[in-house]
């Protein structure tokens, strides 16, 4: 068998003695540290299956799998060490915490860092960056009117729903924490809209309208309108009424990543090389 066939044979046995089940709302919290002499030994995992021919892209595709940055079996890949790491494949788990934070009076759009990605201490030595800040289909989102969960793209997840007059929409960076809310109420609309047209109407309207002055009469006369209008407000002037849009404010649960960082497993390629010898 190929030297990626042993590993995935180790990994599943793993799997199954420690009860890990790795998911898509999980899989954040894990990483691979995947050497330079296991990820060329796994790549040429589908050239080493004779009896089947792949399509250039799905073997380009398949090696890619093990390359920093991607993602093996859905979990990131952190890096690919050399040296005496080169023929090990260790499994990292960072530690998880639920928290809460609130983004107050959004009308129309707002924003909040929630957690961004960590820098931790490699049990092996050193440190590095976590790739995630936040876990996946882990956040909720509540205002007054509705509850929102975060659907994982690559990525980035996205929130919306529509409720009594209310359209919600928005998204969450998991790398660098960054969430943002776009609101739409019926009520805002409206009044945005009425905004629009008042103000255009005070700027086509002639100056004496606004000062209520008739420009003719005696300088006293004149000086007296000017008082009386002084104490008038535009609004009473053109039988406006305020007008406010309506706010909410959004609660926010999420998981964040904090350090520190565990081995859970370690595989080392050369003893499948041990164990046909024996």
């Amino acid at each position: 068998m190929s030297k990626f066939s042993n590993f995935m044979i180790a990994y599943s046995d793993m799997q199954r003695e420690k009860k890990l089940q790795i998911t898509p709302s999980n899989s954040k919290q894990f990483g691979w540290k995947i050497g330079v002499n296991a990820k060329a030994a796994f790549e040429k995992h589908l050239d080493e299956q004779g009896d089947v021919e792949f399509e250039p892209e799905v073997k380009e595709r398949f090696k890619n799998m093990f390359t920093k940055g991607n993602e093996m079996m859905a979990v990131n890949v952190i890096s690919n060490p050399s040296g005496s790491r080169a023929n090990k494949v260790v499994l990292y788990k960072i530690k998880a915490k639920k928290e809460s934070a609130t983004i107050k009076d959004v009308s129309f759009k707002g924003q909040k860092i929630l957690h961004s990605c960590p820098i931790v201490t490699d049990p092996q030595g050193g440190k590095f960056t976590w790739k995630y800040g936040l876990n996946s289909n882990c956040i909720t989102i509540k205002d007054s009117v509705n509850v929102y969960v975060d659907e994982a793209g690559k990525g980035n997840g996205t929130f919306a729903d529509e409720d009594k007059g209310v359209a919600v929409n928005g998204t969450i960076n998991y790398q660098t924490g960054e969430i943002k809310i776009h609101r739409m109420s019926d009520h805002n609309e409206q009044l945005a809209l009425r905004f629009e047209k008042e103000y255009n109407e005070i700027l086509n309207m002639q100056t004496s309208a606004l000062t209520g002055s008739g420009g003719s009469g005696s300088g006293g006369s004149s000086s007296s309108g000017s008082s009386s209008s002084a104490s008038q407000s535009i609004g009473d002037a053109l039988n406006k009424k305020h007008g406010y849009y309506d706010k909410d404010n959004f609660e926010i649960s999420y998981t964040a990543f904090y350090d520190p960082v565990k081995i859970i497993w370690e595989y080392d390629i050369t003893a499948d090389d041990e164990s046909e010898e024996n």
